[in-house]
């Protein structure tokens, strides 16, 4: 059984990884019950549909085909266009339009069809959306066919449209970002079971690897805790250790580790950064009313190893990121002079 501490942190982190993945899914689940019929017809489609199959079974037809390709010659232009208005750069007023899609009719055993289609195609090959048609659509189409020709006015128009201009860049996206969701909230979720399979699969256990046997280090970290711990927000030292409580993760370091350390002010916030020999450092930060927390930080840290350099510079920030070893040496030296000094 963990001792305290890591029952805390390792029931908290496994909690929130839990509830994390868990909301992934359930926002992938709701990306698929709004946008999977577009998704199948964009991987799957465009599907054949001859004109009669159309035609029977309008009222009922399966959309979850509706990117569909039809073959038919037998069409005739309805005679409404709609048109593109075109403004000049900086003024709110119309100079000019041009029509930009056309309606044409598809004639099927008795009944037309209307597919909307850009104003410059010619074919008889149509592959597009079957949507639902508007009502205040039909009625315009409609007129304008009595408006062309009085033959008309009789005529049956389907239920249905067959949208040309179908562009399923917006669905390419989405289906992008469910299948990230799941991607993401599967592995969380088989993170989460592994962990609670076994606890030495935590990430925990895997820091204290680095100093040896991670059950003997964690009763010994328990008891410094309860011993001898000061925290500042998500640091805590011991006498011997320090650790990152951060939101999802935690992160422990042998306080012998820190080699570098300075505060910056962001935004009304301070920020206390920390760097260890490992190439891996840490963020504490403050409010402003927070200020002489992160002090008292600074100096703790400061005062228990007066060593370690403690204050920001370009030089320190590029031997750490390029010639951490130098800083490390460097580090090193001070540490054996200051030893030195006080024998």
């Amino acid at each position: 059984m963990e001792s305290s501490f890591w029952e805390k942190y390792i029931s908290l982190i496994n909690k929130r990884l839990f509830v994390t993945t868990l909301t992934l899914l359930i926002i992938g689940i709701i990306f698929l019950i709004l946008f999977g019929n577009n998704f199948y017809n964009m991987i799957m489609g465009p599907f054949s549909v001859s004109p009669q199959e159309i035609n029977t079974s309008a009222e009922s037809l399966d959309f979850s085909k509706s990117y569909i390709t039809v073959e038919s010659d037998n069409t005739i232009h309805s005679g409404l266009v709609k048109y593109i208005g075109i403004k000049k750069r900086g003024s709110d007023k119309m100079y000019s339009t041009q029509p930009y899609t056309k309606y044409l009719l598809m004639y099927i055993d008795g009944k037309y069809l209307i597919v909307n289609v850009s104003n410059n195609f010619e074919g008889t090959s149509f592959t597009g959306r079957l949507i639902h048609l508007d009502d205040d659509l039909k009625s315009n189409i409609s007129s304008s066919i009595i408006n062309i020709d009085n033959a008309f006015t009789s005529i049956d128009i389907l239920p249905l449209m067959l949208d040309t201009n179908v562009d399923y860049f917006y669905y390419w996206i989405l289906f992008i970002i469910t299948l990230l969701f799941w991607v993401l909230g599967l592995w969380g979720m088989c993170k989460y079971f592994l962990r609670i399979k076994n606890p030495y699969n935590h990430p925990l256990y895997k820091d204290l690897e680095n100093y040896g046997d991670p059950k003997k280090l964690a009763s010994e970290i328990d008891r410094e805790i309860l011993e001898d711990n000061k925290t500042y927000k998500n640091i805590i030292l011991t006498s011997t250790w320090c650790i990152y409580a951060g939101s999802l993760s935690v992160k422990i370091f042998k306080l012998d580790d820190i080699i570098y350390i300075y505060r910056t002010s962001l935004d009304k916030t301070y920020i206390i950064h920390i760097f260890f020999k490992t190439g891996k450092d840490v963020d504490a930060i403050f409010t402003v009313d927070e200020f002489s927390l992160s002090e008292n930080l600074l100096n703790d840290i400061s005062t228990r190893m007066p060593w370690i350099i403690n204050e920001f510079s370009p030089e320190h920030q590029k031997m750490y990121k390029n010639r951490i070893y130098e800083m490390i040496d460097l580090v090193e030296k001070r540490k054996r002079d200051s030893s030195i000094a006080n024998s």
